[in-house]
């Protein structure tokens, strides 16, 4: 005994696990520093930067543009503090920070199941691309393809990409893989090009510690009814609350589910009229962080935005006043940064949070006149901002090494404390300042603080230029991946020196010309190489148990109101309209005719129905619908005979989803996929038989020409292309 001592985290692992919820949104006493200056002066004096690993706090690999530049890295952890321009709609977020890295890298590779390598070398009618791939590869490669995903996020080796491509295909079948949050990720871009801009951003953190309805749940989980009575009259010390919320991962599970079910019935209210007005769509992600308690971030479409983007300069015009007081009463009403610290204080003297008064909750008139007064109350508890280790998560390095500099502006990567604003309004940037009169309050809604009673945020995705930067930026923090793209080749290269210092030379490619039990041996050291990258891969990621029983409950991790999803693939789509339309092929000439990949199948093509298969077949009465409606309206089913096109109702209308890259630059100047953006507008907008015959002219002036006749809802749809 008397040698045991107690292990205290470093500082290093305080910015990665320190809790950024306040601690009286937790039922703890207030801990921790108000001042950012203290914070830095509590490190360790014998804190060593050299001899501690700062490469998964800061690391520099997962970046993530500013919303002011989409090309703009992160700056460095040096220049964190010094002056810069600060979008003030997200600045303010004091609880998951739009401001920090977000992983823009691909994605965790999961399994290499079994049964995609078969015994048959010709089961995809050419020979096996994954062998050949893998017999040609050699440590060198891997490495320079390691340092060249390190520098630009992709490779030209085309046995690398064949190696992570089939490496993600499986992906998409397993359970908090990465891969899902990529799908995740077309998802909101596929809602943009649909709805447009979104006008709100959401981040809920239930609070799963001490919540009445959690604990409740909890206690009843675990104990008959009569002990779980008593144990409720008797549970009022902190520890035995942390301890039942610990040692019961499946109730915070169920908790949180109902939170958030709730949150998305009762206060976006899609379709209807809500706290945030009238929502149209919303999409939500659910994320663990590295303590393991869940936390929501989500995207929120007002009905009727399809002008949003031009909201700066519309407002801007001197005619135009009361429009612009009816905006500025709007945001006053819906988001908050004001606090009355005093006011707040006094009432928490007398109650905490997690414990509202019956007689207030219970009565419409009571709660009405106690409004503002409870939201006060919950705002001083759970949403006044405490600095925390976590705050230096992307500054640590440089203070330990430089110093704190008077001259910085902070070192508090949630930028606070936050200047004072007088009035609501827009400055001449176009960015919108909400008024504040506390510079420690994160941002809040008065509706949600009196009903949920724990920290969340929300903000307004309003600016001038930077509004698809924006937009861009937060689509990637909501489905921030695990690791860069880099490190899976590290891995495999790891894996491949383990092989080969393991089993000596590498045996030749798979080909006719091998005897089969030579060409089965080949086979199986692929096997065995993808199999092992795969199982490194998992390995890497950690799963907590809250998050595990989540998905063992079944509980999905997006919520949305999008009844259905519809799936493309654009290099397909463009090979289709490629076979279909010699203008083309004539523009293309001989180069890109050699490069376009083989016509599946016919028995491949009725395993797996397409939409690209069909749609030149729909029939006169659909025959004024363009791809993207009919991919909208139109649902593709099997019968006995064949197939058949079912309209869908309004309000089941699919979403459509892309996969592959448009924008709306039509001066690209591909050496394979001739004018790609501008065949692709056109197969997506304008009916196929409206073009396809045309044998005259640039291919972009024929899409200029077609768009002008577009209605002004697809003309809608268009400009949104930059994913």
């Amino acid at each position: 005994m008397d040698r045991m001592r107690r292990e205290e985290p470093s500082t290093v692992e305080k910015t990665q696990t320190d809790h950024i919820v306040p601690d009286t949104d937790r039922g703890l006493e207030e801990s921790s520093f108000r001042s950012i200056d203290d914070l830095v002066n509590s490190i360790d004096p014998p804190f060593d930067a050299e001899s501690c690993d700062f490469d998964r706090t800061l690391s520099t690999d997962q970046t993530q543009p500013f919303p002011g530049d989409p090309a703009t890295p992160v700056p460095d952890s040096a220049a964190v503090g010094l002056e810069v321009d600060t979008v003030c709609e997200t600045s303010t977020s004091g609880m998951f920070p739009l401001d920090g890295p977000a992983a823009f890298a691909e994605t965790d590779k999961l399994s290499f199941l079994a049964d995609i390598v078969n015994t048959n070398p010709d089961r995809h009618g050419i020979s096996v691309p994954l062998e050949q791939a893998y017999a040609n590869l050699t440590e060198d490669r891997l490495k320079r393809a390691e340092a060249e995903m390190r520098e630009t996020r992709t490779t030209s080796d085309p046995d690398i990409s064949v190696l992570l491509r089939e490496l993600s295909i499986f992906g998409y079948a397993q359970p908090l893989s990465n891969e899902s949050r990529l799908l995740m990720r077309r998802k909101i871009q596929a809602l943009d090009i649909r709805a447009g801009m979104p006008a709100i951003w959401i981040t809920i953190s239930p609070n799963d510690i001490n919540n009445p309805v959690k604990m409740k749940l909890a206690i009843h989980r675990l104990h008959d009814y009569e002990s779980a009575k008593e144990l409720l009259a008797d549970l009022h010390e902190k520890y035995d609350r942390i301890a039942l919320s610990t040692m019961d991962p499946v109730s915070s599970a169920i908790f949180f589910h109902r939170e958030v079910s709730l949150f998305f019935e009762k206060y976006v209210n899609a379709g209807q009229e809500s706290v945030f007005g009238k929502i149209s769509h919303y999409y939500a992600t659910v994320e663990t962080n590295e303590r393991g308690s869940l936390h929501l971030h989500g995207l929120l479409w007002l009905d009727g935005n399809m002008r949003l983007p031009n909201l700066i300069g519309d407002m801007a015009n001197p005619a135009e006043e009361a429009y612009r007081a009816q905006v500025i009463r709007y945001v006053d009403s819906v988001f908050h940064e004001c606090l009355d610290e005093d006011a707040g204080k006094a009432v928490r003297q007398e109650r905490k949070p997690i414990h509202p008064v019956e007689e207030v909750m219970a009565s419409t008139s009571a709660l009405t006149a106690a409004f503002d007064d409870e939201s006060n109350f919950i705002a001083y508890c759970c949403q006044v901002h405490s600095h925390t280790y976590t705050c230096l998560k992307y500054s640590l390095k440089g203070i330990v090494e430089q110093g704190t500099d008077p001259q910085r502006r902070t070192a508090c990567r949630f930028k606070a404390p936050w200047k004072i604003v007088d009035e609501t309004g827009f400055t001449e940037d176009g960015l919108l300042q909400i008024r504040r009169n506390h510079p420690l309050v994160n941002r809040y809604n008065k509706s949600l603080a009196v009903g949920l009673r724990h920290n969340h945020d929300v903000s307004m995705i309003l600016t001038k230029t930077k509004g698809l930067a924006m937009v861009y930026y937060i689509t990637n923090y909501a489905t921030k991946l695990e690791t860069p793209m880099w490190k899976r080749i590290a891995l495999a290269a790891e894996v491949a020196r383990q092989l080969r210092e393991a089993g000596g030379t590498r045996l030749r490619t798979p080909g006719p010309t091998l005897p089969d039990d030579r060409q089965q041996v080949v086979l199986n050291e692929s096997r065995q190489f993808l199999m092992r990258t795969a199982n490194r891969i998992f390995s890497e990621r950690q799963l907590s148990a809250v998050e595990v029983c989540y998905h063992l409950l079944g509980y999905d991790t997006d919520f949305t109101n999008v009844p259905h999803w519809s799936f493309l693939n654009l290099t397909a789509l463009y090979w289709t309209i490629f076979r279909l339309w010699a203008h083309l092929r004539h523009q293309a000439g001989e180069l890109t005719d050699a490069e376009q990949p083989r016509r599946p199948s016919s028995e491949a093509r009725r395993a797996n129905l397409l939409c690209l298969d069909v749609y030149a077949y729909r029939g006169h009465v659909l025959q004024d619908l363009c791809l993207y409606d009919y991919m909208s309206m139109v649902h593709l089913g099997s019968d006995r005979d064949g197939w058949m096109q079912k309209l869908r109702r309004p309000d089941q209308y699919a979403v459509p989803i892309f996969q592959g890259y448009i924008s709306d630059d039509h001066e690209d100047d591909h050496p394979v996929y001739v004018k790609r953006n501008s065949v692709l507008h056109l197969a997506l907008f304008v009916p196929w038989e409206n073009f396809i015959s045309e044998s005259q002219g640039d291919i972009t002036s024929i899409w200029t020409r077609h768009r002008a006749g577009l209605c002004p809802r697809l003309r809608f749809h268009v400009p949104i292309f930059v994913f």
